[in-house]
């Protein structure tokens, strides 16, 4: 989908006659989230009562932390994604700068000279991609998981939240990936730098949740050892719940995860994710 156009999600609501022994199917459409905010909206799902469920996701203004690897002359950012003075020194970016940030920042595969920042610690997270619910003509956005950054002043938009579906009984159920925090770790060992690193560390890959009357509910996995690992994809009226949850680690996963995360050159948690 190009990023050229901006995008709204509808439902169409089918209004069919029968006229003799012809069908004619007329529909009244309906904008069911402008998302303000972001440039695209999608409608996912509606239950029996009318309540929607959607997601938004490419948000305006997209916070971007002013890092070392950002304002280095002979760095890569700077250059590539054309970085002027003005916007390093004030933080604010303009969208062709941001565009670029999160489409960089977001890779995870190394190819043409450009690097899989997204998967390493040490640079910004990208996730921008949230989740509504409400009715064709009043939707509300809900924060699962992120939290607002004191360095951002905003959400760090660094994770995906997802409400896949609602009941009878007004109860929602989805899932989100842990968002990151920002920490500053100290290096030990032979190969450690002198001074502390900037990464970007996650509590849990994914947790469910059910929002009852508003308020989250974490459901947590059997298996916790780094946050454990859970999703939801529909619920009944009669309030089951289908989804998945992390019970063990493998033997040999939990062998390799001794041997290699030592807390030397990474934190325990970002190792172990970063390898899971």
């Amino acid at each position: 989908m190009s990023n050229k156009y901006f995008v709204r999600s509808l439902i169409s609501l089918s209004l069919l006659t029968v006229v003799g022994q012809a069908n004619a199917a007329k529909y009244d459409i309906k904008e069911v989230y402008s998302g303000d905010k972001y440039r695209q909206s999608f409608a996912i799902d509606i239950d029996n009562q009318g309540t929607l469920i959607g997601a938004v996701r490419d948000s305006f203004n997209f916070p971007i932390y002013v890092e070392p690897y950002l304002t280095a002359e002979t760095g890569p950012f700077r250059s590539y994604c054309a970085l002027s003075d003005a916007e390093l020194t004030s933080g604010e970016f303009d969208s062709s700068s941001i565009g670029c940030l999160k489409l960089d920042l977001a890779r995870t595969t190394t190819s043409n000279n450009r690097v899989g920042y997204g998967a390493s610690p040490i640079y910004q997270k990208i996730g921008d991609y949230k989740s509504f619910f409400g009715t064709a003509d009043d939707s509300t956005l809900i924060n699962i998981f992120d939290f607002i950054d004191d360095d951002l002043g905003d959400f760090t938009n660094s994770n995906v939240e997802q409400i896949r579906a609602s009941n009878s009984n007004g109860i929602k159920v989805g899932h989100g990936t842990g968002p990151y925090s920002k920490i500053s770790f100290q290096q030990t060992g032979e190969f450690a730098a002198e001074s502390p690193v900037t990464m970007w560390q996650q509590d849990f890959l994914s947790r469910a949740v059910a929002i009852v009357d508003g308020n989250v509910i974490e459901l947590m996995s059997e298996e916790t050892r780094y946050g454990g690992y859970s999703t939801v994809y529909d619920i009944s009226d009669s309030n089951f719940i289908a989804g998945s949850e992390a019970i063990g680690l493998q033997v040999g996963v939990v062998t390799a995860l001794e041997e290699n995360c030592t807390g030397e050159l990474l934190p325990e948690q970002v190792c172990a994710l970063v390898s899971i």
